[in-house]
């Protein structure tokens, strides 16, 4: 009889304790929120010129594995022919530790919320115009051409991928980043 009537507390216990746990784990838990939006770690940038008349691709690379502070970037360039014009393509990656992850590809779906800029610090000698667009049919910069005019020089491109900018913005659909606002992802 004892042995019964412990089998029946025990049942009892074990029922209370079990919907107790439930309860609290249900009452105490929200909804999951949704991942606040995480900064892409970019530590490489590669942006490829093929001549739209044919000929050799051209590289350009900014690598900087350890990030802002310590090491400098490693960046080289590469010299444009003059009066030309060339395929562009941007590729975007994360080769910090072990990672080789193309970043570009998260760019590429979230496209409205990214958008590249191309400046030169001689402005007058290098043009370049937009080929791809989001969903809005506004810019991306993974995709465009370069233009070189007929003058000779050397200068620095400034490449500029801005996170969440205003695409509609006076002259941002051009290139302008003046009154993009954003963050700057690199």
């Amino acid at each position: 009889m004892i042995n019964q009537i412990d089998f029946k507390m025990m049942k009892q216990v074990l029922f209370l304790f079990t919907a107790t746990m439930v309860a609290l784990t249900f009452g105490s838990c929200d909804p999951d929120p949704s991942p606040p939006n995480q900064e892409e770690v970019i530590t490489t940038v590669i942006v490829k010129l093929t001549p739209a008349s044919g000929g050799k691709q051209l590289e350009f690379r900014f690598t900087d594995l350890d990030g802002d502070g310590g090491n400098a970037p490693i960046i080289k360039g590469d010299t444009l022919a003059v009066s030309s014009m060339y395929n562009a393509t941007v590729q975007f990656l994360n080769q910090s530790g072990t990672l080789n992850e193309d970043i570009t590809v998260e760019i590429l779906e979230k496209a409205a919320d990214h958008q590249v800029f191309y400046a030169s610090s001689v402005p007058e000698w290098i043009k370049f115009a937009y080929k791809d667009k989001d969903k809005n049919g506004l810019p991306i910069g993974i995709e465009g051409t370069m233009t070189t005019l007929s003058k000779k020089g050397s200068g620095l491109l400034k490449l500029t991928l801005v996170h969440e900018p205003n695409k509609s913005g006076t002259d941002v659909s051009i290139g302008d980043q003046t009154n993009a606002g954003g963050e700057t992802d690199i």
